[in-house]
């Protein structure tokens, strides 16, 4: 987190190694916690099994992807994000996603309105995109700013603290 806050990148040599640890993480440690009797320790750990972890990297991945190709987030923030899925599981990466989500939106509209941009911004994506359903042209930029803008792992962190605490989507009445 601090180094994306303070250089805008997060190093493969930090994400790769975390990915295969938080897949190893889900496979062996279930097994080896109950090999000692300690299986409850699972639960806290988010560690459930090999096929969790693999779905809740797929998940995170596949939705970093996705936003990375609509420039939304940068190369090592989708990595940042198949981390959190192969440490989490499928089962405890939902809640921290949508953390994340509401997090980021937070510090993102933060940033544009310390910057003074917020009304700005708004003006033209309301234009472009009625432009674009006038026109039926959607082969327009409707979004024409720079790719990210706010730390993402930032929100990422953030969005993973709260949600031992916070259910983020409880409170907003999403379940």
């Amino acid at each position: 987190m601090w180094h994306d806050t303070a250089t805008r990148r997060i190093p493969n040599l930090l994400t790769y190694p975390a990915i295969v640890f938080g897949l190893a993480l889900n496979a062996f440690a279930p097994l080896l916690l109950d090999l000692v009797g300690a299986g409850e320790i699972t639960i806290f750990l988010g560690a459930t099994g090999p096929r969790d972890g693999l779905l809740g990297f797929g998940l995170c991945a596949s939705i970093g992807l996705v936003s990375f190709l609509v420039r939304g987030l940068g190369g090592g923030d989708v990595k940042l994000l198949g981390v959190l899925g192969a440490m989490l599981g499928l089962s405890a990466v939902l809640p921290v996603l949508f953390n994340t989500l509401i997090v980021a939106a937070v510090v993102g509209i933060g940033n544009w309105i310390i910057r003074g941009t917020l009304i700005a911004r708004l003006r033209v994506l309301a234009q472009r995109s009625l432009a674009a359903v006038m026109t039926r042209d959607f082969d327009v930029d409707l979004y024409p700013f720079a790719r990210t803008e706010a730390p993402f792992g930032l929100a990422v962190f953030l969005g993973l603290a709260l949600s031992p605490f916070i259910e983020l989507h409880r409170i907003l009445g999403l379940t």
